[in-house]
C-alpha cells in the first residue's frame, strides 16, 4: 500500500498541532472514522498499520470477532488491561474512548523491526487547538488586599485531555500551561506579585510563595473528584481552570506551574496517604516544616490548606511520610 504520503501528512499535522504521542494516535484515529465510519475492526487495523508505520510499536489481540489495538507504554496506564507481549507490557487501547476489558483475548505477538517507538504520555508542549475559550475571573485576599485575576483556556484542549488515560502525577505537573492560561492569569500573578509590597526584613520570595499559594487555595472551590466526575482522577493544569472544582492533586498541579514560573523556584509533589501537597526549595532560609530530596532543603507548601502559609502541613497528614514527585 502507497502509504508514505498519508503518513507524512498525519505527521506534518501533528507537528503543526504540537501533539505528543497520544495526540498523534488520536489524529490517526479520527483520520480512521472518517476512512470506515461503520467498521471499528477496520478502524483498529488501519490505527495498527499506522502507527507502525509511523515507528511506533504497536499490535492488535483479538477474542471471537473483536479486535482490539495494543501498545506498550513508557508510563504506567492505570485502569487499563494489558497482556504481556515478548518484551513490553501491551495495553488495550481504544481510542474511541472505550475502556475493553481482555478476559480470553490472544495477542499477535509479531512486531515490525523498523517500529521502535514506545508510547511516552508526557507533554511537552500545550497541543495548539483553534477553539473556542472560556473565560471568567477569579478573586482572592492575600494581606488583606483583593486580588482578581483573569483566567482563559481553550475547550479543544480541555476535550483533548479529558481522553488522557490515568497516568502519574508528574505527567501533570510537568505538562506546561497554554497560551491563553499563561498570557491570562500568569502575567497577571507575575504583576501582581512584581508590584506587591515588602516590608523590611521580609523575604520576597516567601511572601511571593506566599500569595500563590493563596490564590491556589481560596480563588477555587473544592470537590473530591468521586463528587465531580464519578471516579478519581487528575486534572491539567488548564482543566484546573476550566473546571467548576478541583482537589488536592489539581491544585498541586497548578500550584507547582505557578512557582515554577514566577518565582523560578523547585517544586517537587508530596503523595501523603489520601492527599497531595508540594514542597519549594528556596534560594535562602525559610522557616517552617520541610523535607530532604536529593540534598537539598525544600519547605512544605499545602495549595490545598486553606489559609496555611508555606511551612504549615495538614494535620490529618502530620508526621506521615509521603512519596516525592520528581519534577
Amino acid at each position: 500500500t502507497p502509504y508514505e504520503y498519508v503518513v507524512y501528512q498525519l505527521t506534518r499535522q501533528a507537528r503543526d498541532l504540537r501533539l505528543n504521542d497520544w495526540g498523534y494516535a488520536l489524529l490517526v484515529n479520527e483520520t480512521a472514522k472518517e476512512i470506515f465510519p461503520h467498521d471499528k475492526n477496520a478502524r483498529t487495523l488501519f490505527n495498527w498499520f499506522i502507527l507502525t508505520k509511523s515507528g511506533y510499536i504497536a499490535t492488535v489481540s483479538y477474542e471471537g470477532n473483536e479486535l482490539f489495538l495494543m501498545l506498550p507504554s513508557k508510563n504506567v496506564l492505570y485502569g487499563k488491561s494489558y497482556l504481556q507481549g515478548k518484551e513490553n507490557k501491551l495495553y488495550a487501547i481504544d481510542l474511541d474512548g472505550g475502556n475493553p476489558q481482555l478476559l480470553r483475548a490472544k495477542v499477535f505477538q509479531a512486531q515490525h523491526p523498523e517500529a521502535k517507538k514506545v508510547m511516552d504520555f508526557h507533554v511537552n508542549s500545550a497541543p495548539l487547538f483553534n477553539g473556542a475559550s472560556k473565560k471568567k475571573t477569579v478573586n482572592f485576599i492575600y494581606a488583606g488586599k483583593t486580588y482578581s485575576v483573569p483566567l482563559e483556556v481553550n475547550t479543544d484542549l480541555v476535550d483533548f485531555y479529558e481522553t488522557y488515560p490515568f497516568v502519574d502525577l508528574d505527567i501533570y505537573m510537568t505538562a506546561p500551561l497554554s497560551a491563553p492560561a499563561r498570557n491570562s492569569m500568569v502575567v497577571s500573578l507575575k504583576k501582581i506579585v512584581a508590584d506587591m509590597p515588602i516590608s523590611p526584613g521580609q523575604n520576597r520570595e516567601a511572601e511571593g510563595v506566599n500569595l500563590i499559594l493563596r490564590f491556589v487555595q481560596t480563588a477555587f472551590a473544592y470537590k473530591p473528584d468521586n463528587e465531580q466526575f464519578g471516579q478519581e482522577r487528575y486534572l491539567f493544569g488548564d482543566e484546573t481552570l476550566y473546571y467548576p472544582y478541583s482537589d488536592c492533586e489539581d491544585r498541586s498541579v497548578l500550584f507547582a506551574h505557578l512557582v515554577r514560573e514566577i518565582m523560578g523556584l523547585e517544586v517537587v509533589g508530596l503523595l501523603f496517604p489520601g492527599h497531595a501537597a508540594t514542597a519549594v526549595k528556596f534560594n535562602s532560609e525559610v522557616p517552617g516544616d520541610f523535607i530532604r530530596y536529593q540534598n537539598k532543603k525544600y519547605i512544605i507548601c499545602d495549595p490545598t490548606y486553606i489559609n496555611a502559609d508555606l511551612g504549615m502541613v495538614l494535620p490529618d497528614v502530620a508526621g506521615q511520610s509521603a512519596k516525592i514527585v520528581s519534577l
